[in-house]
């Protein structure tokens, strides 16, 4: 059962990872559609309209305004979904590390006793003590006492 275990916790976890990198080739060519300038993704993406940026703009002081851009580069609200998407890959990655953590002290606990009760401590092999083992006790010898008795 444990292997079982172990399987579906490294798919979950590959799962987790492969989800991520997906997101991130997303915003990757986001950013280098930004940057470089270059049209990689189709003009048919979903955008935010201009009116939300103008409104959220007249809502903010003066100084303010002219650091809101009038519109978004196209692409912005894929790259947000895959950011999201981003998160959620690793955060199913990240829930599996603890399960694999405990699976890996488990078998290293396995081995470690292995070669423990391997060693020759008693006749069958064993260190702990069991029903059936021989067990000598040394006890020390207590002398009794002498009884003073007074008579008065």
């Amino acid at each position: 059962m444990k292997s079982g275990l172990e399987l579906k916790t490294k798919g979950a976890r590959l799962f987790g990872l492969a989800v991520m990198i997906a997101g991130f080739g997303c915003v990757l060519v986001f950013v280098c559609q930004s940057l470089a300038g270059v049209r990689l993704l189709p003009d048919a993406l979903p955008q935010f309209p201009s009116v939300w940026l103008e409104a959220s703009a007249a809502r903010l002081p003066l100084p303010l305004r002219n650091w809101v851009p009038r519109a978004l580069p196209p692409g912005f609200a894929l790259a947000l979904v895959a950011l999201a998407t981003m998160m959620v890959g690793a955060a199913i990655a990240r829930r599996q590390t603890p399960i694999l953590d405990e699976l890996k002290r488990e078998s290293e606990d396995r081995l470690r006793r292995v070669q423990q009760y391997a060693g020759d401590i008693d006749g069958d092999g064993r260190v702990e003590p069991y029903i059936g083992a021989t067990v000598i006790i040394e006890a020390e010898v207590v002398e009794p006492r002498q009884k003073m008795v007074s008579i008065c």
